[in-house]
């Protein structure tokens, strides 16, 4: 999971010790945009996973251990249950939508990372 605590410490700081304008405005664009609709999203995710799961795990479960498993009921009948189905495509759907963001999230921050690197690199010549 990303992590704020370097993005804390350069607040703290101050965010003008970078000289690099451009720079800058990634840092902060990156943790107060990127980061911030990842962790909402997250965090709605994980909300509406058990507010949702909550109603068909009551109905149709007898056991339930988050991060363990459950019995059903009746495995048969669930395997049939429409509204479970639709619970689980639903949860797929949101699952690789999660997938994506958190991988698109990576990718700006490999990004950003280079981008440091190559003022860090930049500094040191000078």
């Amino acid at each position: 999971m990303v992590t704020m605590t370097a993005y804390n410490n350069l607040n703290q700081i101050g965010m003008r010790i970078l000289q690099n304008d451009s720079l800058r405005k990634e840092i902060i664009f990156h943790y107060q945009h990127n980061y911030e609709l990842l962790l909402g999203w997250n965090e709605g995710l994980y909300n509406l996973w058990f507010d949702d799961a909550a109603k068909i795990y009551d109905t149709h479960f007898r056991k339930f251990q988050y991060r363990i498993g459950a019995v059903p009921f009746d495995y048969q009948a669930l395997r049939r249950n429409e509204e479970y189905i639709n619970h689980l495509n639903i949860r797929i759907g949101l699952l690789n939508s999660s997938i994506e963001r958190n991988n698109n999230t990576i990718e700006r921050s490999e990004a950003l990372i280079d981008l440091i690197e190559k003022e860090l690199k930049k500094r040191n010549r000078e």
